[in-house]
């Protein structure tokens, strides 16, 4: 007679949204939509406490750091967050997003560099020197994601005509893990899930949704993806796709998951693996 010594603690198949290894150490939350979330989705913070809310489109805000706008000055010049008056102005950029200048076309512009001071996702102080071109007539974008811009370092001009606004590009966005709140979870003991939205299910707008914080859970990926391969959330819809599907692979509709990877990988495009939160 044969007998079974161990047993596995990992699911060998899952659900989106599932937790998939309970002898890891792992935490679930419970929060309050702000809207429908979709079972097996990531899931934001929301400015009111205990709320979560889904993640919505992020697109590119040529005037939401400094709206009102700048001008070229003959000499060298420091712009403060006291000046910011766009839609974000001084405050936090979530996800953190790459920061844009845009100028107008005018000969007042000068080959010279820019620095844009600021935080990171997390909140690390991050600087970062970007190339004005002569003649301006360009948008000048930062490689780094700014979770904070704090100041602009703007060099002598020839003169006082060029005009710049400042905002905010989402080509290379992050999630903090204190932003990006984690996945909904999908639990078997709840009463059926409303499927009209999410093919998976989803809780409306108001109800109580549990959330995985930390941990190894199923989520569906939008790539084929190798163990150990970073994550990243989707922050732009596109036909069914829905934001907060995850992927590996970084573009303009996807933000990194800071401190997140794929555990398991998957040899397909839309096919269910394991991240690690």
């Amino acid at each position: 007679m044969t007998f079974q010594t161990s047993y596995s603690a990992d699911f060998t198949a899952g659900k989106g949204g599932m937790l998939a290894d309970y002898s890891e150490p792992h935490n679930r939350d419970t929060g309050i939509c702000s809207a429908a979330v979709g079972v097996g989705l990531g899931v934001i913070k929301h400015a009111t406490s205990r709320m979560v809310s889904p993640i919505s489109d992020v697109t590119l805000d040529v005037d939401s750091i400094l709206a009102s706008g700048g001008a070229s000055s003959a000499s060298a010049q420091v712009i403060t967050s006291a000046s910011f008056n766009g839609a974000i102005g001084a405050g936090r950029i979530v996800p953190a997003q790459q920061v844009t200048l845009t100028l107008n076309s005018h000969a007042d512009w000068d080959l010279t560099t820019m620095t844009v001071y600021g935080e990171d996702a997390d909140g690390a102080s991050v600087a970062e020197d970007v190339l004005i071109p002569n003649g301006g007539n360009a948008t000048i974008t930062t490689k780094a994601a700014f979770g904070r811009v704090t100041s602009l370092a703007i060099p002598a001009q020839t003169g006082t005509n060029g005009t710049f606004t400042v905002g905010t590009a989402p080509t290379n966005a992050e999630y903090s893990r204190a932003d990006l709140r984690g996945v909904v979870e999908w639990n078997a003991a709840h009463m059926p899930y409303d499927t009209t939205t999410y093919t998976n299910g989803e809780y409306p707008s108001g109800e109580d949704v549990p959330v995985i914080t930390r941990g190894r859970v199923w989520v569906y990926t939008e790539a084929a993806a190798v163990r150990g391969d970073r994550v990243y959330v989707r922050i732009v819809a596109s036909g069914s796709d829905k934001g907060g599907q995850f992927s590996n692979a970084r573009s303009a509709s996807f933000a990194l998951v800071r401190g997140a990877f794929f555990h398991t990988a998957q040899s397909s495009a839309g096919g269910l693996a394991i991240i690690q939160l």
